[in-house]
């Protein structure tokens, strides 16, 4: 199953295995929306071509290297409790939060 893209709704943050793809149409400029993921590497977009994010949040959404990003969030982060760790693309972690109080 997957969601339409509606520029109206401004939170796609969470979503569950089966609400994603989002399928956001060739063209689109999508703009201050939020699609952050629980787990790195998230595919939680689809399109064919010619998309443009700007302002948004893509925190763990697997970026497709074609799309122009303008002020946008595309970090990778693991959670594990207190935890919270930076994935880098070659799959090494380091600690950004947490760690011994």
């Amino acid at each position: 199953m997957s969601t339409q893209y509606d520029p109206l709704v401004r939170d796609y943050g969470y979503l569950r295995g089966y609400d994603y793809p989002i399928v956001i149409p060739d063209g689109t400029t999508v703009r201050d929306k939020n699609f952050s993921q629980e787990a790195p590497g998230t595919e939680a977009i689809i399109q064919g071509s010619g998309l443009v994010f700007e302002f948004c949040n893509l925190t763990n959404v697997l970026v497709n290297p074609a799309w122009t990003l303008v002020a946008t969030n595309t970090m990778q982060v693991r959670v594990d409790g207190d935890d919270v760790y930076r994935v880098y693309p070659d799959g090494h972690e380091e600690l950004i939060s947490g760690g011994p109080q």
